[in-house]
């Protein structure tokens, strides 16, 4: 990438029309800020500036990300790119991030960079922030260096646009492009950056001004409509593995034990299972948004994650219920020729046998979606009684669709208790971090096991089948894995000299 040079002269002081503008873009507590960051940085320190984030106040790729139509097909391949990129642990600087995904919709999408000029030159003056450059300008002049890592046919018809609203000043000003950027690095004492485009190659500059995406320059495109588990990931759980550890790890491998394996059809069983499964969670993550939403209005601490100010604009209730909706479809398809619970109520009906069971299948996401709605807008200690029902329904739920033997009945409610219980301890004050929850439920499990063995029929014959010896194995091996892990708590305690 080649060195770009524009013409303009910056000998003004930013006027307060500007200011004002400035500010209602960024908000004046981040402008002030910088500006006032900028006025007390030595005059003879060189600075690097760069060029997206602080002058265009943009990320210019994820620009022109989102002038690409349709921006559905956009949509599905970048939100699917990063899912794969979080499910392999591919973390990678954000700039070069910014590149593949730039790369791959090229790929489908290749005569989208016609239009980029046009749309640029569509684009009113204030998308330059003029009050920052001018500031430079006038404590740093000839000290200080722009920069960007766009590719250049992004950033040449914004320069071009640039000129344009400098039309009547001269003098000269370079924008280094990226393969000079990592020669040039030493040479400056000050990088002045937004804070999601730092390359790695500026890491090690001894003085950062980052403008915590002050800008919006985090906004990414191809969010609309945003994927099913991608709020979950992005916003409500960030730093965990949710999808494979909880849904998958836990609830769908339950629902294959207690449903699938009882099934005269395991596999077919199992793949219905699976889109039952995405289809319920497209719906459920509704009330994870509403939950954000509702404690940032109502709660003095609410546990929402800083993602939720860039992503929650993206995410559309429509939107997820359109997905849990059109999921059910295959899932209820694949149901009809495995699930033998009796529909009789609906016998009136003229309705198809798959028709009967996504009836059903959404009349159950829509009573765990008032559930939640109702869990979302009580008090926290209060919150225990909904949760119990939320929980339950995860995996008891699908006895409404799905046949299984007793104890298949009786694993899908240890399993919901065993959830529930960490949530009540942590309601009342205590800490529900590595809790047990596999050894929890085993407890239970052998406690309503004990209390057959007991009882007036004493009949475990169903236990003793082999879905039943298959399900206490397994619950037995995820126990034992749960005392592992504190073996060391089960030692004798030893004496201390005082």
């Amino acid at each position: 990438m080649t060195e770009r040079t524009l013409s303009l002269n910056l000998t003004q002081a930013p006027s307060q029309l500007e200011q004002q503008e400035l500010g209602t873009l960024t908000g004046n507590r981040q402008k002030e800020a910088l500006l006032a960051d900028i006025k007390q940085l030595p005059a003879n320190q060189k600075l690097l500036v760069e060029f997206d984030g602080v002058i265009c106040q943009h990320n210019l790729i994820e620009r022109f990300l989102q002038t690409i139509k349709p921006s559905f097909i956009v949509a599905m391949i970048l939100q699917c790119l990063d899912m794969i990129r979080y499910g392999l642990l591919l973390q990678r600087a954000d700039a070069q991030r910014h590149r593949r995904r730039l790369q791959y919709t090229l790929w489908l999408q290749p005569n989208a960079k016609q239009k980029w000029a046009a749309y640029v030159n569509q684009q009113p003056d204030n998308w330059f922030n003029l009050a920052i450059l001018r500031q430079l300008q006038l404590t740093h002049s000839g000290q200080f260096q722009l920069y960007s890592t766009s590719p250049d046919w992004i950033v040449t018809p914004v320069l071009a646009r640039f000129e344009k609203t400098l039309a009547h000043e001269s003098s000269a000003l370079s924008v280094m492009g990226d393969q000079e950027l990592a020669k040039a690095q030493p040479n400056f004492d000050v990088l002045i950056a937004g804070s999601s485009l730092l390359p790695p190659q500026l890491a090690s500059m001894p003085t950062k001004l980052l403008l915590d995406d002050a800008y919006g320059i985090s906004c990414e495109a191809g969010q609309l409509p945003m994927l099913p588990f991608v709020y979950t990931k992005k916003v409500k759980r960030p730093n965990e593995s949710y999808f494979t550890r909880a849904v998958i790890g836990h609830d769908y491998l339950t629902l294959v034990l207690v449903f699938a394996l009882a099934s005269p059809e395991p596999l077919l069983c199992a793949a219905s299972l699976l889109l039952f499964v995405l289809a319920y969670f497209s719906a459920y993550e509704i009330g994870y948004f509403e939950n954000d939403r509702l404690g940032l209005c109502f709660e003095a601490k609410p546990k929402v994650s800083q993602n939720y100010r860039m992503f929650a604009q993206y995410f559309k209730p429509a939107a997820a219920w359109g997905f849990a909706l059109i999921l059910a479809v295959p899932a209820s398809l694949l149901a009809t020729q495995v699930s033998n619970i009796s529909l009789s109520f609906m016998e009136g009906h003229q309705f198809s046998e798959w028709w009967k069971i996504w009836l059903v299948f959404v009349a159950f996401m829509a009573t765990v979606r008032l559930v939640f709605a109702w869990f979302n807008r009580i008090h926290e200690k209060g919150r225990i009684v909904p949760m119990l029902l939320l929980q339950l329904a995860r995996t008891s739920g699908y006895l409404c669709l799905f046949s299984t033997s007793l104890i298949g009945v009786l694993f899908c409610l240890s399993h919901g208790l065993s959830k529930w219980f960490p949530y009540v301890v942590y309601r009342f004050g205590g800490s529900r971090r590595g809790m047990p929850n596999h050894l929890i439920n085993m407890f239970l499990l052998t406690l309503m096991l004990a209390s057959m063995a007991v009882g007036p029929n004493g009949d475990l014959t169903d236990v003793l089948s082999a879905h039943g010896l298959l399900i206490i194995s397994y619950a037995a091996l995820r126990a034992l894995k749960d005392i592992w892990s504190f073996r060391h708590e089960m030692a004798l305690l030893r004496k201390i000299n005082k």
